[in-house]
């Protein structure tokens, strides 16, 4: 990474700092003047973040994902593909949302679980731990997922607690 002024420039791409914290937004991206993006975190390729959305500390979001209205991507997250978080979503510690996947709601993924291909997560659902949510899987509702559970197929979860195992339709 070299500095250049007004710029940095990282394997040949130009990153500018966001005027609301300071982040290093890529010259391909877009950011929101409404947004924050922290001084450590980044915002690469084509990726957008909209509305009042905040990328905090070491986050980084990139390829085409989309990040909008207050959701907030925290800790050393990472957020890809052209995965959607919106509403008042939390993705933070070392979770990684990535492809097709969309969280929303109030839905909350932490720790180091994963969520990608088509699956949905919303409501007030949390996925903690190394969860897995993949393939169509949707989790809503007040479901809970955690430790080393895996969800896929076609699986609907909307309430209980899964801690383990493999569940799919």
């Amino acid at each position: 990474m070299t500095d250049i002024g007004n710029f940095v420039l990282q394997d040949g791409i130009k990153y500018f700092h966001h005027p609301n914290g300071g982040g290093l937004v890529a010259e391909t991206a877009k950011v929101a003047k409404t947004a924050y993006v922290s001084p450590l975190a980044f915002v690469k390729n084509e990726a957008q973040v909209l509305g009042e959305a905040r990328i905090e500390d070491q986050a980084i979001v990139g390829t085409k994902a989309v990040v909008k209205d207050k959701a907030r991507i925290s800790g050393n997250a990472l957020v890809g593909g052209r995965a959607q978080v919106f509403g008042n979503a939390s993705i933070s510690d070392r979770a990684q949302v990535w492809d097709n996947a969309q969280v929303s709601g109030d839905a909350q993924v932490s720790e180091f679980s994963q969520v990608m291909g088509e699956a949905r997560v919303f409501g007030n659902t949390k996925i903690f731990g190394k969860a897995l949510v993949w393939g169509n899987a949707q989790v809503f509702g007040e479901a809970q997922v955690s430790g080393s559970a895996s969800i896929t197929g076609n699986a609907k979860i909307f309430k209980g607690e899964i801690n383990d195992g493999l569940m799919q339709k």
